[in-house]
């Protein structure tokens, strides 16, 4: 009986240290991969349904500014795809990505991805309405995920 209890304490040590260990591996790195240029005036829909879509609350759409003053003219759409590098056992769930607006960015559309699995890559994307003269260069991205129930953040760094 002693014997059996001493197995049992020690095999319910090691699993507790097993699952210790996979909560803090747990880590995603993120980093920008591309990002790409194109005017508004060229998909005025795509703009307009944008801009609605943040006026509305859609949770698709982050609004950065209470509206877009100007026409579809005035902007572009400046897609963001970042490469998310999941070095964990355990998936990467419910992630979201957030770019920190710079000045004049009005809002953002996409941002919410599926799981990534554990040891695993994925490439996500956001797309940002800015003045049509704006860099397209230093932006900054905060993403958020969730590894057993419990949220982490990771900074995007620029390739």
């Amino acid at each position: 009986m002693k014997s059996t209890s001493k197995v049992l304490t020690g095999v319910t040590a090691v699993v507790l240290i097993f699952l210790v260990y996979l909560l803090a591996a747990s880590r995603v790195s993120v980093r920008l991969v591309d990002v790409r240029s194109q005017p508004c005036a060229e998909r005025p829909d795509a703009f307009e349904n944008a801009v609605t879509a943040a006026r509305l609350g859609d949770g698709n759409a982050i609004a950065f500014a209470a509206d877009a003053p100007g026409t579809a003219g005035d902007y572009q759409f400046l897609t963001l795809t970042y490469e998310v590098t999941n070095f964990g056992l355990l998936p990467a769930e419910w992630i979201s990505i957030a770019a920190t607006p710079e000045q004049g960015d009005v809002l953002q559309v996409g941002g919410d991805w599926p799981d990534i699995q554990g040891l695993s890559r994925g490439h996500l994307a956001v797309a940002i309405v800015a003045p049509i003269d704006a860099p397209a260069s230093g932006r900054a991205a905060r993403l958020r995920y969730y590894v057993a129930g419990r949220p982490i953040f990771a900074d995007a760094t620029a390739e």
